[in-house]
């Protein structure tokens, strides 16, 4: 067995040039004069395949073999001469080298004794192939370069330098109030948003809508759409009794909202189209022209209540509950409840201090009021009687 590491050479085609080649070992070798090395030159006229090794001085093939001696300036030396191929040395001599000394560098030269600053050095995440140290997707995209994030073109925050896609990330526009500044209200037309709501009777309705203005409006009269100068506010209308509304009116800009807010609970049932009405102002070759009315629209539904709601129905009553649907008994009726006052009656369920009694009654029986007087109040009082039937 050679002890030298495998390795190999050209020589050009002007073999008569060919100076000395070095063979680096990778490790050092001791020789003494008892050792044998081998070597072996292939010329143009061999194949790869037809290489062969002999341990024999004279070879009739293109391969040379021999034992190495030691010449007169003291190298170590094997020489072999054949008429048709170039003469071979083999030397075997201490030699300093120059290359990249790095072990972590692309080109490091294990046998180089100098370092001549050639060392080349993968890119970041990358060995010397180029290929990525770690990619557990093997998409060729390293794993410490990957960016994650939206790759929905309809979303919000879409990246279109994401790698890995995580759609969980996506953010959508929104039309409605929590979206004020949003870019994607350029591309919105003029409306409510939402454009339209639910809710159920007797229950609370709290619902922020979005009142918003493009930069274009159709014309009432015409149908033909014209550049909004402006829209003035004046009404909101169409609600359903129990509920309120936050609008106040006033001018708009083209290209910009506004945020009414509708609660409260809903007393009656069915669909109701909420108007928000303004007066419009378009650009009509650089004037300001007036273009007439124009609604919006937001649509309300408001449906029944699947669960009874208790209560006191009873109209007169201190604590009548207008949406209540079954009666619970809890009415409250003020009035006198003591059975000796003049005014008891059994209705009563709250004494209210009005009691009055026979001793606090007036003599004069035309004080109708009995305040001590008779004057205009008892006349008055009179007259709102007069025409009915006493029992």
């Amino acid at each position: 067995d050679s002890p030298f590491e495998s390795t190999f050479w050209t020589y050009d085609t002007d073999w008569s040039n060919a100076g000395p080649i070095y063979l680096p070992f990778e490790d050092p070798i001791e020789l003494d004069a008892d050792a044998v090395c081998f070597a072996a030159v292939i010329s143009e006229y061999e194949s790869e395949g037809g290489l062969t090794v002999n341990a024999q001085l004279n070879s009739d093939t293109d391969t040379s073999t021999g034992a190495y001696f030691v010449d007169d300036a003291g190298n170590y030396v094997w020489f072999r001469s054949q008429t048709y191929t170039p003469a071979v040395r083999l030397v075997l001599s201490e030699r300093s080298f120059s290359g990249c000394t790095d072990p972590t560098a692309c080109n490091f030269l294990s046998y180089a004794t100098e370092d001549d600053g050639s060392c080349v050095f993968p890119e970041q995440w990358y060995d010397c192939l180029g290929e990525c140290i770690s990619d557990v997707d093997n998409d060729a995209i390293c794993d410490q370069l990957e960016i994650i994030g939206c790759t929905d073109y309809e979303a919000y925050n879409f990246n279109s330098e994401a790698t890995d896609s995580d759609n969980t990330l996506c953010i959508y526009f929104v039309a409605d109030c929590n979206s004020f500044g949003d870019s994607g209200w350029l591309d919105t037309e003029s409306g409510t948003y939402p454009g339209q709501t639910s809710g159920i009777f007797g229950e609370i309705y709290n619902e922020d809508i979005a009142v918003h203005l493009s930069n274009t409006i159709v014309e009432p009269g015409s149908g033909v759409s014209y550049a909004l100068d402006y829209f003035d506010f004046t009404s909101m209308s169409g609600l359903p009794q129990g509920l309120i509304s936050t609008m106040t009116g006033g001018p708009m800009n083209p290209n910009s909202e506004v945020c009414v807010n509708v609660s409260g609970i809903p007393i009656e049932t069915g669909v109701f189209d909420i108007l928000f009405t303004g007066e419009a102002y378009i650009n009509v070759f650089g004037n300001s022209t007036y273009a007439g009315v124009v609604s919006f629209t937001h649509t309300l539904e408001i449906g029944d209540n699947p669960n009874p709601i208790s209560g006191c129905t009873y109209p007169g009553s201190d604590n009548y509950l207008v949406y209540a649907m079954v009666d619970d008994g809890s009415c409250i009726i003020s009035g006198c409840t003591d059975t000796e006052a003049s005014n008891f009656h059994a209705i009563f369920n709250f004494e209210d201090g009005s009691c009055q009694y026979v001793e606090d009654i007036s003599d004069c029986i035309e004080d109708l009021n009995q305040d001590g007087t008779i004057g205009t109040p008892d006349l008055l009082q009179l007259l709102s009687a007069y025409g009915q039937i006493c029992e």
